[in-house]
């Protein structure tokens, strides 16, 4: 009596980890980038009751636009994720002829890397 493979069923439900895994890496920068922005001391210039970031720091938030345009992006079964910001963000990430980098997408990233939980996976930070 022949008896039929688990392989196909083993292989859907690793996949499905890894996506579920992917997606989670993925969130995972996006709560560090915000948890920088937010939560991090600034040591820049003072204006008023605002202390801005310095060149090299995360962005100080104001009006918090910026963490609010932060997303992780998945499109579930494509093992893939994509964490982005706003149209303003690349300016505050590289940084203008006018203003230094505040860089805040990027150090998540690396963060949330060192921590061990996104070694073997490939994360887009657009």
């Amino acid at each position: 009596m022949a008896t039929k493979s688990k392989l196909p069923q083993v292989r859907s439900a690793l996949d499905m980890a890894a996506d579920r895994q992917v997606f989670r890496i993925a969130n995972d920068i996006r709560n560090e980038a915000i948890r920088l922005i937010l939560r991090t001391a600034k040591s820049g210039r003072r204006y008023g009751d605002h202390i801005a970031s310095a060149p090299g720091e995360a962005p100080a938030s104001d009006s918090g636009r910026t963490v609010q345009t932060i997303r992780a992006n998945h499109t579930p079964g494509s093992k893939r994720a994509t964490v982005s910001a706003g149209a303003a963000a690349m300016k505050l990430e590289f940084g203008t002829s006018r203003m230094a980098p505040r860089p805040f997408m990027r150090p998540a990233a690396s963060l949330v890397r060192q921590r061990g939980i996104a070694k073997g996976f490939a994360i887009k930070v657009v």
